[in-house]
């Protein structure tokens, strides 16, 4: 691979006071240290207290010269979602990268530093593109791994084990998900157990979908180990750059065939994931799940990363564990000390944590061994002080007044139990009766030592002798009399420990499943707040329009009213005006009668003068009139009613609807 960059250089951290890498890979920290393979997570914990300095290479190649120009959209990219084709990265200059590269930590080690290089990004570089016509190979990274994640340099072989197993590149996993892949490498750091991704993807489920951006990981909920780090995760999604392997770190992320240890460019196929199946992991990983599942639920991430940047990650995972669950510490102690770790405190020592629970089961047999006979070593008087003296004086003589008072308030039964023996005959060896030790003795006695046992005669030293064998002897039978009732009071004890855990676990079942179904009536209680707030709503707005529509029709019907009174006014007056007009009528209609009636009087007196008519003539009948040389009746039609005009009352009917507008 090639290495060639543009020689800009920025300052850089290792961070040596990192208690533990990003996860367990096997790197270990401090000034001078290399790459190794180490499976032991405890190794990454690191002392040193001073940050040592280091150069990042950066490379500026082809960076925004800051002139305005139309950009070619690059094809060949439609089956990426549409938002991120649509956002350019914020590091398209040299500053921006140089800036972000001295302010954060990088690499664990300072010899990490030259295994990459850090390249600017074209503003027509998208972080779902590949790799296009560069002469490298390499990977986008978000800053915000770095930044608020504390992601290292280069990534560890959970992480990508993790990337491999899903199909995805870095970038194309979401935040949350590199987040939940820190906190799970601290708590199994803090634990001294290794992470693997098997046991790490048990506890969460994989749902790509296509029409969103980024592959989450979601919680499973028997399985709730993690919390989220961010609930919502935002303005992380222009801030990204390229990172470049060199020829020196090519190991670091590739397989020497050549085959990048993950993927480095997004992938149109990311792995569904419901749950690891159990088939497909390894002892290590069932042995990991089984630790893990007795540690609280719902661990904060965002707590568990904060402590990758303490050496003292340790003793800050096993405080906060405890203080989650401070029933389950002596749990957490078992397993940090059955990995061998140390819990360090923050004064700077190490204690180690409590071993109880990691009693070797030999030990109960040697403790029931009978102790040697001492007879063998006092044949003679003269051999009864320097034995004595030679005599590890802290096993069978010095006794705590607690432990006698033990002693004193056991039963009778357990005073007197006899000490086991083993079958068969003693051991010959020593007895053998071809050699005479005592002839072997031999003790020169300074004067102040025989003028202790000057004067005494022969059977006066014998009898001391006896008497002090015997005392050592019974100190010896109490001695391992005390060790037999001791361990079957450990025995007692283990037994009511073993079964305090069960009844303890029992009822961390019980509570997790208490919590489950309070959990799900919160739920359902907060849904139906929810639909009981919106029907509110919906009614308060219902009413409020009901009034408003009530306000209207108010108005409306006012107005009508009074047009209403109007128009019966001026009915009043047309009617005066009809009356007097009928009147009128009727006045006309009698002076035309008489008028008629006059001229025909008149024409019949012409007649009866002129032509001698008589106007007494029955034949005569003002009532009829001559039409074709006929008489006939004079036709008059009937009188019509007056023409009055009606008018009717408006009455305006008011109703209330259900949130229905009324025009008035």
């Amino acid at each position: 691979m090639s290495s060639d960059f543009s020689g800009e250089e920025g300052r850089g951290y290792a961070d040596d006071e990192v208690g533990a890498s990003s996860s367990s890979s096997g790197v270990a920290a401090g000034q001078g240290a290399a790459a190794t393979n180490s499976g032991n997570s405890s190794d990454l914990l690191a002392d040193s207290d001073a940050t040592e300095e280091v150069v990042i290479n950066l490379d500026s190649t082809d960076a925004w010269d800051g002139k305005p120009r139309n950009w070619p959209v690059v094809v060949g990219y439609d089956w990426a979602p549409h938002e991120v084709r649509q956002i350019s990265s914020s590091f398209h200059h040299r500053r921006p990268l140089k800036d972000f590269a001295g302010s954060v930590s990088l690499v664990m080690a300072a010899e990490d530093a030259s295994h990459f290089k850090l390249a600017v990004c074209q503003m027509t570089e998208r972080v779902c593109h590949g790799p296009e016509n560069n002469p490298t190979d390499f990977f986008y990274a978000y800053a915000t791994m770095f930044k608020d994640l504390k992601v290292l340099m280069p990534f560890s072989d959970f992480q990508m084990g993790v990337l491999r197993e899903l199909n995805v590149a870095p970038t194309q996993l979401h935040p949350n998900g590199w987040a939940f892949m820190q906190a799970f490498s601290a708590i199994c750091t803090g634990l001294a157990l290794y992470p693997t991704p098997g046991a790490f993807l048990y506890f969460f489920h994989v749902q790509p979908h296509p029409s969103k951006p980024w592959v989450s990981l979601r919680t499973i909920g028997s399985r709730h180990l993690l919390s989220l780090f961010n609930s919502s995760y935002k303005d992380f999604k222009g801030d990204f750059f390229k990172v470049v392997p060199l020829e020196v770190g090519y190991q670091s992320f590739c397989f020497p065939d050549g085959r990048a240890k993950f993927p480095f460019y997004w992938t149109n196929n990311p792995r569904k994931v419901i749950s690891w199946p159990r088939s497909r992991m390894t002892p290590e990983d069932l042995d990991l799940i089984s630790q893990l599942s007795q540690l609280p639920p719902k661990s904060s991430s965002h707590t568990l990363i904060g402590f990758l940047s303490n050496k003292n990650l340790p003793s800050n995972v096993f405080d906060y564990l405890s203080k989650m669950d401070p029933a389950k510490s002596s749990t957490f102690a078992r397993l940090f000390a059955q990995r061998g770790g140390d819990v360090r405190k923050p004064g700077g020592s190490s204690s180690c944590a409590p071993t109880t629970a990691v009693v070797p089961a030999t030990s109960l047999p040697i403790q029931k061994a009978p102790p040697p006979p001492p007879t063998a070593e006092v044949p003679t008087p003269n051999s009864a002080r320097r034995p004595a003296d030679k005599a590890p004086p802290a096993e069978p003589i010095p006794k705590k007044k607690g432990k006698r008072k033990v002693v004193r308030e056991l039963s009778a039964e357990s005073k007197h139990a006899k000490r086991s023996l083993p079958d068969g005959p003693p051991l010959s060896g020593p007895l053998s009766p071809n050699s005479w030790v005592a002839k072997r003795i031999h003790f020169d006695l300074f004067a102040e030592e025989k003028a202790l046992v000057s004067g005494m005669t022969e059977e006066e030293a014998s009898n001391m002798a006896m008497e002090l064998a015997t005392r050592s002897t019974m100190c010896l039978a109490y001695a391992a009399q005390k060790r037999a009732s001791a361990s079957t009071e450990f025995q007692v004890l283990q037994e009511k420990f073993d079964a305090a855990v069960k009844s303890n676990q029992d009822l961390t079942l019980r509570l997790a499943e208490t919590e489950r179904m309070a959990e799900e009536d919160k739920k359902k209680a907060s849904t139906l707040l929810a639909e009981a707030r919106a029907t509110q709503r919906r009614m308060q707005r219902s009413l409020d329009d009901a009034k408003l529509d009530l306000q209207k029709a108010t108005a409306s019907n006012t107005k009508l009213m009074a047009e209403r009174d109007g128009l019966l006014a001026d009915q009043d007056s047309l009617q005066d005006r009809l009356t007097k007009l009928e009147a009128d009528n009727k006045f006309l209609g009698d002076e035309v009668m008489n008028e008629h009636l006059l001229g025909f009087e008149k024409a019949l007196a012409q007649c009866n003068l002129l032509f001698q008519v008589p106007t007494d003539d029955p034949r005569l009948d003002v009532s009829m009139m001559v039409v074709d040389e006929k008489l006939v009746p004079i036709h008059v039609p009937p009188p019509s009613p007056p023409a009055v005009p009606t008018v009717e009352a408006v009455v305006e009917v008011i109703e209330e609807t259900d949130g229905a507008d009324v025009q008035p």
